[in-house]
């Protein structure tokens, strides 16, 4: 009589695998739906609280309702977002939001990230403007609700 291997072979994992390679692949185009959501939401919201400009300066109130007009979200790539003021080379939208001068101390977004950039556009300490910050309370709110979204996204999605 021939001996014959003991062989094991558990059925449905391939199928299960598949399964799990779906619902993750689902779950990663719906985070990637919710950034794209919510960086449109703080778009949305910085543009209702840009400033208006002062009348009293030629030119001003246009110049800045453009800039209103031209605040938007872009996605870079999937989990990758901006959020964009202004025509490409212009740093008057930066100087509306972080300030100029003197006044640049004043900006109340004081997490490293946000000084970093805010520095960039600091130039020779002469400016005369406030800081104006319609990105950062629109960033900073809608970071709250984008990270809730998405724990809920994985709470729904940890089970098969």
């Amino acid at each position: 009589m021939a001996r014959s291997p003991l062989n094991i072979k558990i059925t449905g994992v391939e199928s299960t695998f598949a399964t799990l390679k779906d619902k993750y692949n689902s779950a990663m185009m719906e985070v990637d739906r919710e950034m794209a959501a919510s960086t449109e939401q703080m778009a949305t919201t910085a543009k209702s609280i840009f400033p208006g400009g002062n009348p009293a300066i030629n030119g001003e109130t246009q110049m800045y309702a453009e800039i209103r007009a031209s605040i938007r979200a872009e996605k870079n790539r999937p989990f990758a977002y901006s959020l964009v003021a202004g025509k490409s080379g212009d740093d008057m939208p930066a100087y509306i939001e972080f300030g100029t001068g003197r006044y640049f101390p004043k900006y109340p977004g004081k997490e490293k990230e946000w000084q970093d950039l805010a520095k960039q556009y600091y130039k020779n300490g002469k400016g005369w403007m406030n800081p104006s910050p319609y990105f950062y309370p629109s960033v900073t709110g809608g970071i709250v609700s984008l990270v809730n979204n998405i724990k809920q996204i994985f709470k729904r999605n940890e089970r098969l």
